[in-house]
């Protein structure tokens, strides 16, 4: 236990730290003596990238690259695409990806080559904390600004957006407890699932255009359905929310926001009869169950991980509710839906989870620190205006202050991840060498769209690092609807020796290769693939792999 927290890692990192809170310490000297909102996000920003980089480098293999997590099955389905398969396909090859149009724009960044697609998802952390930070700051602003500071040179709009963008960014992870049910919100975000977190960009900028006084409806409703396609459940809960806004709102607005939701809904719809064949909620199967029936939902309807496990969050978040109902603009009512929304939806999903009803929980959970994020921020641009008027400071002085004073509590400056990131310790160790060698082999040897029956660990980085489908995987929760048609296929071209049951069952789903890894083999006993239908063409001590016979029958492409 002791070498965890004086290992050469765990002390560079806590040198690491220091270090970033005196340069920032530094920085905020600089903008006290010429205060500009902007420059705070670019210090705020500055701060988080190190931040990445700092985390990221010791890594040897892609963050949280390993059996069954989230992001295998992303790297998976973007390696896939790029290698020229369907992106509405997921590594389970017939089975529906629920996110083909990031699988499209990663393999894309990834110059479609699926050796590139685990650092196309690496550079969607910056990529995303740099679309959060500017949709916030750009997209929040208003064509009348809230108001101004004593001074009049300053936008305190501004200033506000700038200290959003830092609560968003900083304060929204920190927890109270040592065991959270999901991790923090920068982790999961910004490290696990960069996607969702740079839909947050496009979140702030439909809020933002929600809020002005001349509606564009046009303009709303395509960001909100490049939403709906990016990160359907954010788009769920900020359409709930600008509902709830325009209730007090002019029937102009009303009329306006009403338009531009049918749009997107109209614009989304192929995306959900996509999701609806193999994730409907009335289908009884592994991939949709989960979806309804996400096992986190149970422990984070525990009405704590919500509220007091806030901290500083809560009361910043309740502070700025009372302030942003007491101004009253625009942008204020609009925020305060999204937050009513938001927490309204998570009122209902406790009693729902307990029956058993919880789709994407952990989503909600974000959202709803998102929005309590943005009423914090609000919080802390009160408390710099009355410091500014109180000790008679310059025009944004107070914002620096409250910036400074928050830090000890801003991600950066207090995650460990040697010690409080479940992913990190898995993702110190490289992938195998021989893990690698196969996977190289078959990237160079098969066609892109050959199918792979494989075993637990092969049906992992067969897609994410060859980008080839495979027949079942075995560890994930999405589990196809004819799970237990693949599983019997797999018991038979593992054990049957009759070469035309072998054709007749791969031809069925597709399979033209086998990759039998240890635990696969261990499975099936040592008589597996004795059929002459099988042609071994590679083989090391982690996977064998064979070809189903030339003359076995292929399904049309």
């Amino acid at each position: 236990m002791l070498a965890t927290y004086v290992s050469d890692l765990a002390l560079g990192f806590a040198a690491f730290r220091l270090g970033l809170a005196a340069v920032t310490l530094l920085a905020l000297v600089a903008l006290w003596k010429r205060p500009h909102p902007l420059g705070a996000v670019a210090v705020v920003l500055a701060t988080h990238l190190a931040c990445w980089a700092a985390y990221r480098a010791p890594l040897e293999r892609p963050y949280a690259l390993e059996r069954a997590t989230d992001r295998a099955f992303n790297l998976g389905m973007a390696a896939t695409t790029a290698a020229g398969n369907s992106p509405f396909e997921h590594t389970q090859v017939r089975l529906k990806s629920p996110e083909p149009l990031w699988n499209v724009l990663v393999a894309a960044l990834a110059g479609f080559h699926p050796d590139f697609v685990a650092t196309a998802w690496d550079a969607l952390t910056p990529l995303s904390l740099c679309a959060v930070a500017l949709g916030l700051y750009f997209g929040l602003r208003q064509p009348q600004d809230i108001g101004f500071s004593e001074s009049g040179l300053v936008s305190a709009e501004r200033w506000e957006n700038a200290l959003i963008v830092f609560a968003v960014l900083g304060l929204s992870s920190l927890t109270m407890s040592g065991r959270p049910p999901t991790p923090p919100f920068w982790l999961a975000n910004f490290m696990l699932k960069p996607h969702h977190a740079a839909s947050y960009g496009l979140v702030a900028i439909a809020m933002g255009l929600a809020s002005r006084d001349r509606q564009r409806p046009w303009a709303l409703a395509a960001v909100l359905a490049l939403l709906a396609w990016a990160a359907l459940l954010n788009w769920a809960f900020l359409v709930a929310g600008l509902v709830v806004s325009s209730v007090t709102g002019s029937p102009r607005r009303i009329r306006a926001i009403a338009i531009a939701v049918a749009l997107s809904v109209a614009a989304a719809a192929p995306y959900f009869a996509h999701l609806a064949a193999d994730y409907g909620p009335g289908q009884s199967h592994g991939a949709a169950e989960h979806m309804w029936t996400d096992p986190h939902g149970l422990p984070l309807a525990v009405p704590n991980w919500s509220t007091l496990d806030l901290g500083p969050l809560l009361s910043l978040g309740a502070f700025g509710v009372w302030a942003m109902a007491r101004r009253g603009a625009p942008r204020d009512r609009t925020a305060l839906g999204v937050l009513a929304a938001a927490a309204g939806l998570w009122a209902v999903s406790m009693p729902a989870a307990i029956a058993g009803v919880a789709p994407e929980p952990d989503d909600l959970h974000y959202f709803l620190r998102f929005a309590a994020a943005i009423a914090a921020g609000s919080a802390l641009a009160v408390a710099g205006r009355g410091a500014e008027s109180a000790f008679v400071l310059g025009p944004g002085r107070g914002h620096v202050l409250a910036l400074a004073a928050c830090l000890p509590f801003s991600f950066p400056y207090y995650w460990d991840p040697p010690t409080m990131d479940r992913y990190y310790p898995m993702s110190l160790r490289p992938v195998s060498r021989k893990v690698l060698d196969y996977a190289d082999w078959i990237r160079l040897h098969t066609p892109p769209d050959a199918v792979f029956l494989a075993g637990p660990t092969a049906s992992t980085y067969i897609p994410a690092l060859a980008g080839r489908r495979v027949l079942v995987n075995d560890r994930g929760q999405l589990k196809p609807r004819d799970y237990a048609d693949r599983k019997e296929a797999e018991r038979v071209l593992l054990t049957s020796r009759d070469p035309g049951i072998l054709r007749a069952t791969a031809a069925r789903f597709g399979v033209t290769y086998l990759a039998v890894d240890p635990e696969l083999s261990g499975e099936y006993g040592e008589e597996a693939l004795r059929s002459e239908a099988y042609r071994t063409v590679f083989q090391n001590s982690a996977a064998r792999i064979v070809e189903v016979d030339a003359a076995a029958e292929r399904p049309p492409r």
